[in-house]
């Protein structure tokens, strides 16, 4: 009877490690777009299974933002021309537009210099935030 519990105990174990995003792990499917200074929205898609979305863009300054998330996450923006990547504050799940913003709650934003380039984005499973459940 022991030996049963405890399979069961350790097999449900393994589902609940397995069956649950670790913080860091892609996030697959979440809609993402950029939106430029003074411009409306420039772009749109949807990250693929590396939790990621490139953009090609024209010159300017670019906020991103997340469409209806629904779990905590984080966003690296990496401008493709060797700047450094920026990483978001963690991000709630919410309905809508939620921005991408660092620590002191400013929208992250990229500069995409003369000629344009490309931003990449990459979403992740962040760790609980204040005010979530899971």
């Amino acid at each position: 009877m022991i030996r049963r519990l405890l399979a069961i105990a350790a097999a449900s174990l393994l589902l609940a490690a397995f069956g649950q995003a670790t913080v860091g792990t892609p996030i697959v499917g979440i809609p993402i777009g950029l939106e430029g200074d003074p411009d409306p929205i420039v772009a749109s898609g949807r990250t693929d299974a590396r939790g990621e979305v490139v953009f090609a863009v024209g010159p300017g300054r670019y906020s991103v933002f997340l469409t209806n998330p629904t779990a905590p996450a984080v966003v690296t923006v990496t401008p493709v021309n060797d700047a450094p990547s920026m990483t978001s504050a963690p991000i709630r799940p919410g309905r809508g537009r939620v921005y991408a913003v660092d620590p002191a709650g400013r929208r992250l934003t990229t500069v995409a210099a003369r000629g344009g380039g490309r931003i990449r984005v990459t979403l992740t499973e962040a760790g609980p935030v204040a005010g979530t459940r899971r």
